[in-house]
Order: C-alpha cells, then sequence, then structure tokens
C-alpha cells in the first residue's frame, strides 16, 4: 500500500490557482508535491521492494473525471503493472501460509 501524488495534475491545478490569483491555493499545490511520492515512485518502490501487488490509497488529485486515472498513472505500467488504484470499499484477502493475493471487492 502506497500513497501517491500525481504532479502533473497537481502542477496544472497549480497553475490553474496562479492564473485565476488564488496564490495561497497555488503555493499549496506547489508545497503538497515536496512530502508525497509520485505514482511512477511508488511503482519503483514496489518493484525495488519485490511485493506482490501494489495498491495506491490516499490518491491526490481524487480521480473524479474519466481519464484522470490514465494521467494518474502515466508511466507506471512499464515500471510495475501489477497494481490497483484504490478507493473506498477496495478489499484484499491475503490467506495466511499463502503468498496469493486476492481482490475481494473493487470498491463502491
Amino acid at each position: 500500500m502506497h500513497e501517491a501524488l500525481a504532479p502533473n495534475l497537481v502542477g496544472l491545478m497549480g497553475d490553474t490557482a496562479a492564473n485565476v490569483g488564488a496564490t495561497g491555493l497555488a503555493k499549496i499545490m506547489l508545497d503538497i508535491q515536496n512530502y508525497h511520492a509520485s505514482p511512477v515512485e511508488a511503482a519503483e518502490i514496489a518493484r525495488d521492494a519485490g511485493v506482490g501487488h501494489l495498491l495506491y490509497y490516499h490518491i491526490v488529485p481524487p480521480l473524479i473525471l474519466p481519464g484522470m486515472d490514465a494521467a494518474f498513472l502515466e508511466g507506471v505500467e512499464e515500471i510495475y503493472p501489477d497494481y490497483t488504484l484504490g478507493e473506498d470499499g477496495t478489499a484484499f484477502s491475503l490467506p495466511a501460509g499463502s503468498k496469493e493475493i486476492i481482490q475481494t471487492s473493487q470498491g463502491l
């Protein structure tokens, strides 16, 4: 499980905030990039750690529009293709004594 922030999407949000004079929001959009991993960085960590599956949670920004998931995940597939974008209700089962990872719910 890893949190992730898409700098490409948050950067667009920050640029838009700056363009409309919302300087406080623009600063926040810049600052939050310093303490979150990008989706690609999380994929690299999962690959290097040899995990069985990567679950993204605490996704920034929220992926509320069609196509945002593709922009969020840009570059991830080539690094670590075994992942799930978590959302409320996503659940997995990890049977004892096994390396099996079973997704039991895709979310709400």
